[in-house]
């Protein structure tokens, strides 16, 4: 219940529009039926590429170019069909291989698919989306902390959650001879120490 009697955003003469901020953007104004148009396209492809049994090859291509922009809504849900349809014909066991082979703006754009299709369980497979999230999430850790200029031990980092004690997972996922920052994180996470 609101209690304002005033629109205040009304009165805000700074106030952005949506066609404002996808100026800001920097995104190249596309037509709905010219976005709409590409996606049928690269669809085919995509498709002859699962038949041909070139899942990699398949995923890139639908996550290539999203459709962006405004009023472009029935494109941007047939490439998110059309995503999906590559994720779900891809092996559970092929998945850590091809998130490892991704770049890491791809694999930004695949965490944005599976967000989206998360959001919509109805129409998409959750459990096909939570095992690519678990993947990717792992893939984007284990190669963030591997990057950082102390040695990474990657069996802390790939450890179930379950198997750690209370505060000890931060700890799991930092290297070892950091022990202050170790110390830090276990106290503040209630570990004692």
């Amino acid at each position: 219940m609101s209690f304002r009697s005033i629109d205040v955003d009304a009165l805000d003469e700074e106030q952005l529009v949506q066609d404002e901020l996808f100026g800001f953007s920097e995104g190249a104004i596309i037509e709905p039926e010219v976005a709409l148009v590409n996606v049928k396209t690269k669809s085919v492809e995509v498709r002859n590429l699962l038949t041909r049994g070139k899942a990699e090859d398949a995923l890139a291509t639908a996550m290539d170019n999203p459709p962006y922009g405004l009023n472009t809504t029935e494109a941007k849900d047939l490439n998110t069909k059309m995503v999906m349809e590559v994720l779900n014909s891809i092996k559970a066991a092929d998945v850590p291989s091809l998130v490892k082979n991704l770049s890491t703006e791809q694999q930004d754009v695949l965490m944005k698919y599976i967000y989206r299709g998360m959001a919509s369980p109805e129409l998409y497979n959750s459990a096909v989306l939570l095992n690519w999230h678990e993947k990717s999430v792992r893939s984007f850790l284990t190669s963030v902390l591997a990057t950082e200029s102390t040695p990474f031990d990657s069996s802390n980092a790939l450890k179930s959650p379950k198997s750690l004690g209370d505060g000890d997972l931060l700890a799991a996922l930092l290297p070892e001879d950091n022990d202050e920052l170790c110390l830090c994180l276990k106290n503040d996470a209630g570990g004692g120490g």
